[in-house]
């Protein structure tokens, strides 16, 4: 790789790192681009040569800690004696991993959301949602071709798992004692609703 292009990737890693580092411990609202800059040991203006706004950057980042997603549908296919235990396994360890990710849990704080909102563009807005909406549709799909999952449509189901990821942002509210033990237990539910006998079968 030319030099030129080795080094503008090592620039960009090092605003990602530091950008991603700030914004878990600080948030977006409080974290400037100067402040992601120093950390970076980058000149300010060099920033804007890889990202329009820290917003973007935010963006990015997000994308990038949202591909468990992905990893963790793949291998609870290839893993799992039983789609209801796969279904189980995601859905715990996606709760666990989300409301352990202080990133993510700063997409909904502070208007987090709303500044993303006015700030990135409707393509890049649409181009995430159609991405979220396909990893998780082609799963379920792939699941009820081989009769494993009950047949309702694939976008309600994906609203129900949606539904209760945004439960983690209410733990305070639903009890943060109880609240591992709460989520482990609606896993086993809506495992056990979801799949048929045939998915509950080895």
């Amino acid at each position: 790789m030319p030099k030129v292009f080795a080094d503008r990737n090592l620039v960009r890693e090092s605003l990602v790192s530091a950008g991603r580092e700030l914004f878990a411990r600080y948030g977006l609202k409080r974290t400037s681009v100067q402040d992601i800059t120093s950390k970076a040991g980058i000149a300010k203006g060099t920033f804007y040569a890889f990202f329009s706004s820290k917003e973007q950057l935010f963006f990015e980042i997000m994308e990038q800690e949202e591909q468990f997603r992905e990893e963790l549908l793949s291998r609870q296919y290839q893993e799992a004696e039983t789609a209801r235990e796969g279904i189980r396994t995601i859905i715990s360890e996606g709760l666990r991993f989300v409301s352990e990710n202080e990133l993510l849990q700063q997409l909904f704080q502070e208007d987090t959301y709303a500044a993303l909102m006015q700030k990135l563009t409707k393509e890049e807005l649409n181009r995430h949602r159609k991405q979220d909406e396909a990893d998780t549709r082609s799963f379920i799909e792939l699941l009820q071709q081989q009769g494993l999952l009950i047949d309702r449509p694939p976008e309600l189901i994906t609203g129900v798992l949606r539904a209760l990821f945004l439960l983690t942002l209410h733990q305070k509210e639903i009890g943060e004692q109880q609240f591992p033990a709460i989520m482990e237990l609606l896993a086993e539910l809506l495992a056990d609703g979801l799949t048929t006998e045939k998915g509950k079968t080895p």
